[in-house]
């Protein structure tokens, strides 16, 4: 596991002051996702790392009662770590 890398929650990740002009929700992707744009990620990169929760509800007889709530972590990448495949 890499220490040295970044923890912020989903709701910071727009708070974070790039050193490029990447934008979050529009230059801010997983690995898969630049992947499927035909990006690769620099070699030596590092990622952000995004923690959040998910809370599951169910409605029971009309009153939504809170059954769990579950932590999630996703790891992304800005554009401007990314270079095309297509050289």
């Amino acid at each position: 596991m890499n220490r040295d890398s970044k923890l912020v929650s989903v709701n910071e990740v727009t708070q974070i002051n790039f050193s490029c002009d990447c934008v979050p929700y529009r230059d801010i992707k997983t690995l898969r996702i630049w992947n499927k744009e035909g990006y690769l990620i620099r070699k030596g990169e590092k990622a952000i790392r995004l923690d959040g929760f998910i809370k599951f509800e169910q409605d029971h007889e009309g009153q939504k009662e809170m059954v769990h709530v579950s932590h999630y972590r996703t790891h992304v990448f800005c554009r401007c770590q990314t270079e095309s495949k297509i050289k």
